[in-house]
């Protein structure tokens, strides 16, 4: 009725730690817990760019599914069809890079290393579905490979960039224009700034008009796909959690500031034009 699309964040990768938690469907889906992880999905990466790290081991204290399993798959490819039989115009996948590609280490050799190739091409209205991977940059990520068999990925270096320069009130396009992935024109997700940066790199520390002077920015640009964060509500430097800050609650209500509405407006109006 009014337009608006629905993207839902899926986490396949991990579980909590927690696992008296996990629900008993998923695990005789997989046929209990001893085939729900990877032999080390229980231990913490220590290196980011080992691959076999990268894709076997914990995560931030996150257990590491086994996502090569076809059981899991099935059951993954299920709850997405779930979704979208719910109304989902697309997905937006957690820890994208710790899923393994084709070519990336293997925990068991008998099986293929296909999650993103079956939950991309065999779910229902494939063709339909607005789909990116989040995956956090630090030199081990494979970018251009995740764009490739996902469709689109984040771009948290570039808006590392972004967040440098507004709040150095130094815009040099030199620096800017560049989306910091190698490939020509990646298909990504820009941002000024998201939950997972906002408290670990600092930028609660921006205000609300450089945050919205860099959202501007990001949107104003034909290349990628802008994401404008909901703060905590409340929140300011200083006070980076707010005033009203739980689960299920609407965060802060920057996002209807007539500045965040013009951008996204101009947006909108100039698809297509270069």
């Amino acid at each position: 009725e009014y337009g608006i699309k629905v993207i839902v964040d899926v986490a396949p990768n991990h579980t909590t730690t927690a696992i008296n938690a996990i629900s008993d469907d998923l695990l005789n889906a997989v046929g209990g817990m001893d085939n729900l992880y990877h032999s080390n999905g229980m231990t913490e990466i220590t290196d980011y760019t080992d691959n076999e790290q990268r894709t076997l081991w914990a995560v931030g204290g996150l257990y590491d599914v086994n996502t090569e399993d076809p059981a899991f798959q099935d059951y993954f490819i299920a709850f997405l069809n779930d979704c979208i039989a719910c109304g989902a115009d697309g997905f937006r996948y957690d820890t994208a890079k710790h899923i393994g590609l084709p070519d990336d280490p293997k925990d068991d050799a008998s099986l293929e290393n296909n999650f993103w190739e079956r939950v991309i091409g065999e779910v229902d209205k494939t063709d339909e579905l607005f789909i990116y991977g989040e995956t956090l940059q630090d030199g081990g990520e494979r970018l251009e490979d995740y764009i490739e068999a996902i469709g689109a990925t984040t771009a948290s270096v570039y808006g590392q960039r972004i967040r440098d320069s507004f709040k150095a009130s130094l815009i040099p396009a030199s620096s800017l224009s560049n989306l910091q992935i190698r490939e020509a024109e990646p298909n990504v997700v820009t941002w000024v700034e998201s939950h997972d940066n906002y408290i670990s790199d600092g930028t609660s520390e921006m205000d609300n008009e450089l945050v919205k002077l860099a959202y501007a920015a990001i949107t104003a640009r034909a290349e990628g796909t802008p994401l404008f964060f909901s703060r905590p509500y409340g929140a300011e430097p200083g006070n980076e959690w707010g005033t009203f800050n739980k689960i299920g609650m609407a965060g802060d209500y920057l996002y209807k500031d007539k500045v965040v509405v013009a951008a996204n407006r101009f947006r909108n109006a100039m698809v297509g034009l270069s």
